[in-house]
């Protein structure tokens, strides 16, 4: 039997940017759910910026779930530039993440201060 997620998602469309928030716990077992979800949200809205604020949610994916997770992405993908929020004492994971996504043919970043995220989106 298939456990109910632990987590929310939240979005809203501000100045032509999507943003996502997540609250809750975020886990290793979510990670497929996880991504299907947020396709789910950035596909209809297109709007081609995201910010995706995970500052409130508990829990991080593991490096190997979130490599191979980003390297596959179906061939359909969204290829939306992504600010990641995500609060200092995640860092390390931040930059693991903005590499592996580069790596892979996406524009994502990391931030740990809204505006600058923000601004990100809007200079690109």
């Amino acid at each position: 039997m298939k456990e109910k997620a632990r987590y929310q998602i939240f979005s809203s469309v501000k100045n032509c940017i999507l943003e996502i928030v997540f609250t809750g716990e975020l886990s290793e077992n979510d990670v497929n759910q996880l991504m299907d979800d947020v396709l789910g949200i950035i596909k209809p809205n297109n709007t081609g910026k995201v910010l995706a604020d995970i500052r409130n949610a508990e829990g991080r994916f593991g490096y190997a779930e979130t490599y191979f997770r980003v390297r596959e992405f179906p061939p359909d993908k969204p290829m939306a530039k992504v600010a990641i929020l995500d609060i200092p004492k995640n860092a390390q994971y931040g930059s693991f993440l903005e590499i592996t996504a580069h790596n892979a043919g996406f524009s994502w970043k990391y931030f740990t201060d809204k505006d600058e995220a923000i601004n990100w989106l809007k200079s690109i």
